[in-house]
């Protein structure tokens, strides 16, 4: 089915939470997590200490996913006690009775939870080859105490913070379709068929030349159209694998956008082609971020976001993501990037028809 997805920002708390309810309790984010059928916590990391401002250009130390707020394993923050394990006793009980609180909530909504894995502050280099299988299983685990699936938000596969090529490309490319082809195998082996796996990429994923579509170009083209080849290679496909594509149509500078402004409705168009030349366009899923923008980028307005959110309604489109449920908006008009993510996720939901 269409799915509105959303991501929450582990570093903030809710923005419309009831009054008197605190963190730990499932009402406290009852009212930010309605319109969404899915909630993708932000997030776990390769690195220990993810880094905004440089995210290291280096590989996973093998240890541990962690769980970016409290730097330790997520596995140990998400561990399964006896029942009347007193709190203290609790590996970082201050956020994972947030986390636990998070998770009930979604579900309550008849929502799901969804772990998302990386972000722009993560590790450059993600895992190494052989470190695949390690990943899985710890993946697999985690699957096995909390979440209905994960989220790969490997950011710099193609193009490295600095916007030079990576020099690993090839590798880490390869790297990510066989580390979701084994996953989705372990999980299935394991019984675990219902847990999900999504896929977040950049807007010109399946273009082989931006250029060609009025952009800048870039050195991260193609990513998609690259993992999906291997995957083929490999006897499977994105179409196999994924529940959902997310598009990352954001945090782009009008100086590298075709028409030296932001989105309209033709270049979301050209996006969407790209996208469903590969995926079945039901699992492809177009972002938002509906305020301020990373790179210069500006958001095109509501009434544009609406006119878009339409065309993937009446083109059988999988739905919309935003960027982020509860995060303010830094800019000076007052404008809320997550109050807006809020109402643009309402409108999809009206418009996807999901009760």
């Amino acid at each position: 089915g269409k799915k509105v997805v959303g991501y929450w920002a582990n570093w903030k708390g809710a923005m419309q939470a009831p009054t008197a309810i605190n963190n730990t309790q499932s009402e406290y984010y009852s009212n930010d997590v309605a319109p969404y059928t899915h909630v993708l916590y932000s997030f776990l990391t390769l690195a220990k200490s993810p880094n905004p401002d440089s995210p290291a250009n280096a590989s996973w130390d093998g240890n541990a996913i962690y769980e970016s707020m409290t730097a330790n394993d997520v596995l140990s923050v998400m561990k399964k006690y006896p029942a009347n394990t007193a709190n203290w006793e609790r590996t970082d009980n201050w956020m994972r009775s947030r986390i636990d609180g998070l998770v009930k909530s979604t579900h309550e909504n008849n929502g799901k939870f969804i772990w998302a894995i990386g972000g722009w502050s993560d590790l450059q280099q993600t895992i190494r080859k052989d470190q695949i299988d390690k990943f899985v299983t710890m993946v697999v685990n985690l699957l096995k105490v909390s979440g209905d699936g994960v989220d790969f938000d490997w950011e710099h596969l193609n193009q490295l913070a600095n916007g030079q090529p990576n020099p690993n490309a090839k590798e880490q490319k390869e790297i990510i379709a066989e580390t979701m082809l084994k996953l989705r195998q372990a999980l299935d082996a394991a019984g675990m068929k219902d847990k999900e796996i999504g896929y977040t990429t950049r807007f010109n994923a399946f273009m082989k030349d931006s250029k060609n579509y009025g952009f800048a170009g870039f050195n991260s083209d193609g990513e998609g159209l690259d993992i999906d080849d291997w995957l083929k290679a490999h006897g499977s496909s994105l179409n196999k694998i994924v529940n959902w594509v997310n598009i990352m149509a954001y945090d782009v500078g009008p100086s590298y956008m075709p028409n030296g402004k932001t989105w309209n409705m033709n270049v979301y168009k050209d996006v969407l082609s790209t996208f469903s030349s590969r995926v079945d366009p039901k699992l492809v899923v177009l972002g938002f971020e509906p305020g301020y923008q990373a790179a210069g980028g500006i958001w095109e307005g509501m009434p544009t976001s609406k006119e878009a959110i339409n065309y993937l309604a009446d083109n059988n489109y999988g739905g919309s993501m935003f960027w982020a449920i509860n995060l303010p908006n830094p800019a000076t008009d007052g404008s809320q990037l997550g109050l807006n993510s809020d109402k643009l996720a309402d409108f999809s939901r009206d418009k996807f028809e999901i009760e």
